[in-house]
């Protein structure tokens, strides 16, 4: 909820670029002049009302809405607060249904799959069928991850994070360096750069920066189908690979100097402050903050034995607008202009979500690999572990392995302990936490 909070506040200063019905096929109801239309009432659903702490921070640009839609599209826009309670959904879903309610900001959710089994909210195909502009600005795989369990987009997506390798083009280019798009150009950088006295890739390994290290290195290595901390995918192989791959970064002076202890804090603000060039992290990492008018953002590129597809991202989308086809299909289609219209580039093509990923820099991963629906195999995974831990070369589907236990096998391994080891001691314990609370119970 923050992260949409501060997604709709950042785009309050987009509100005033408004155009008409941008990139709308034009209607018989829309083609008389503004003083001429009769003044049409439109409500929209938002996970905020007035009584939550929130409120103050969705106000200003919900009364820009407000008088920006009256006043150039002869619309009254009102908002109403979806409902967080089982019980209040049926009534809010028949609103959507009969056409009260035009769209509603969302994540996802049990009752977003109940209104898509119903056929009361509409799938992106649907919409562009008419007002083809719609998302014609989104990369490809930003609506791959939007994607609902039936690969299909019924979210318009505003807001979600995705982790790369973050680079100062502005740097790049005054050093003359290619952009670190491929493992040799990686390589090719990090001696440049060192020479030149700035640190290749800010790397904060105390913490968290581990963890983001881990996850790009497992995917160059073994691709998307390899790829996961949790036991569905992959062989230790992979992860052998990737761990050697870290050595050798570190051996060349790739990272921050002690980056063991250094902080993934430190390591950004050594990213922010320009004395380093790279940095592995995800989007939400900058507080709105970068180093340089020109940064980047790509997939740790893949290594010479690695899998990884080309433009494969981690990321995941938290949030976005869900149409209601009651309201769209409405015989007047200046219903339907509004509702595009606050799906337009004007209010969520921001720079923050789509303009990093531009040029060489895609999605091409499967939403399936990184939802949070998946997290429910945990469970089958823990199970699997207990009464299958045996050979050190089981594939991941057998570990239970969370992120955490993920993170101690690679911090091992990278300080000493082989891979093999290191998983091993680390299943173990897992092993033992879960007898433990077994035995609690």
């Amino acid at each position: 909820m923050k992260k949409a909070i501060k997604m709709i506040s950042l785009l309050a200063a987009l509100i005033l670029a408004l155009s008409m019905f941008s990139g709308c096929t034009t209607s018989g109801d829309g083609s008389t002049g503004e003083d001429e239309l009769e003044v049409l009432s439109i409500t929209v659903g938002i996970p905020v009302d007035s009584s939550d702490p929130e409120w103050s921070e969705w106000e200003p640009v919900l009364t820009t809405w407000i008088d920006d839609f009256l006043t150039y599209y002869q619309i009254d826009l009102s908002f109403t607060k979806i409902p967080t309670e089982e019980k209040e959904w049926k009534k809010f879903m028949r609103k959507v249904e009969n056409g009260k309610i035009a769209c509603f900001f969302s994540s996802r959710g049990e009752f977003i799959e109940t209104m898509i089994e119903d056929e009361i909210i509409l799938s992106m195909d649907d919409v562009r069928a008419t007002y083809t502009a719609v998302l014609e600005e989104t990369p490809a795989g930003i609506l791959s991850l939007a994607a609902e369990d039936d690969l299909i987009n019924y979210m318009y997506p505003i807001y979600g994070t995705y982790q790369g390798l973050y680079y100062n083009r502005t740097l790049f280019k005054e050093l003359g360096l290619e952009n670190p798009t491929s493992w040799d150009s990686i390589l090719a950088a990090i001696e440049v750069l060192k020479e030149k006295g700035y640190t290749p890739i800010a790397a904060g390994f105390a913490d968290e920066g581990l963890e983001y290290m881990i996850d790009e290195m497992i995917l160059s290595e073994g691709g998307t189908a390899e790829h996961s901390y949790q036991p569905t995918f992959g062989v230790v192989s992979s992860w052998e690979r990737a761990v050697a791959d870290i050595k050798t970064l570190e051996g060349l002076g790739a990272f921050t100097a002690d980056c063991y202890n250094v902080t993934f804090e430190e390591a950004v603000e050594s990213f922010l402050n320009g004395e380093a060039a790279m940095i592995v992290a995800p989007s939400d990492s900058f507080g709105g903050n970068l180093p340089a008018d020109d940064v980047k953002v790509v997939g740790f590129p893949k290594t010479p034995t690695g899998k990884r597809e080309d433009g494969a991202f981690i990321g995941n989308i938290d949030y976005g607008v869900y149409v209601g086809e009651g309201c769209f299909y409405k015989k007047n289609t200046r219903y339907a202009e509004a509702v595009v219209e606050l799906l337009g580039s004007d209010y969520f093509g921001s720079g923050d979500f789509y303009n990093l990923l531009k040029d060489e820099s895609t999605f091409t991963i499967d939403p399936m690999y990184y939802s949070d629906y998946r997290e429910s195999y945990m469970d089958d995974a823990l199970q699997s572990l207990v009464t299958n831990a045996t050979a050190a070369d089981w594939p991941m589907r057998d570990r239970a392995l969370t992120m955490d236990t993920t993170v101690e096998c690679f911090r091992k391994a990278l300080t000493g302990t082989d891979v093999t080891t290191a998983l091993q001691e680390a299943t173990n314990a897992e092993i033992a936490a879960a007898e433990a609370a077994e035995a609690e119970e």
